[in-house]
């Protein structure tokens, strides 16, 4: 998944890195940037919230008027001057459905912006236990004498700790 984070992102190299900002190349942003001319994830995730607010009233308005599963009449002329009556039942219309589905996006995007990923993966706190699992079996690995030398350091080690 590509980051919308600056301080998240893998290219620490980018001309355009600023910390806290939202990332300038990111597909999903770029048009947010544009429209605000701000990279500042709470300006840009406020008016995008509103931007949101009124998708939604839309989107209530629309379902209203959908009536889905009601019968419609529609009344046609043919080319001959007569009324043709022909009974519809409502049904889904995908201009509502495309609004829900782009309300989804821009609500996933919105988390996003507001709730950035932590900096720190839980992976990386696995990585502590895997390093101590690698120190052990290079200790079992050695001879006996190296071993025990190894084990009093440690215990010595523990012992100062302790003692400060």
């Amino acid at each position: 998944m590509e980051q919308i984070h600056c301080d998240n992102c893998e290219k620490k190299k980018c001309k355009k890195r600023v910390a806290g900002a939202i990332c300038a190349f990111n597909e999903s942003t770029s048009d947010l940037i544009k429209a605000y001319r701000t990279r500042d994830p709470e300006v840009v995730a406020s008016k995008f919230l509103h931007l949101i607010d009124k998708e939604l009233e839309r989107y209530e308005l629309a379902i209203e008027h959908e009536k889905i599963g009601e019968d419609s009449e529609i009344v046609t002329i043919d080319k001959n001057g007569n009324e043709k009556i022909r009974v519809m039942k409502g049904r889904a219309d995908p201009a509502i459905t495309n609004l829900a589905s782009s309300l989804i996006k821009n609500g996933k995007l919105l988390h996003e912006l507001i709730n950035p990923p932590k900096k720190a993966p839980l992976i990386q706190q696995n990585n502590q236990y895997n390093l101590n699992n690698v120190v052990v079996d290079d200790i079992e690995k050695l001879d006996k004498n190296d071993k025990e030398n190894v084990l009093k350091f440690i215990e010595a080690k523990i012992a100062d700790e302790k003692g400060n």
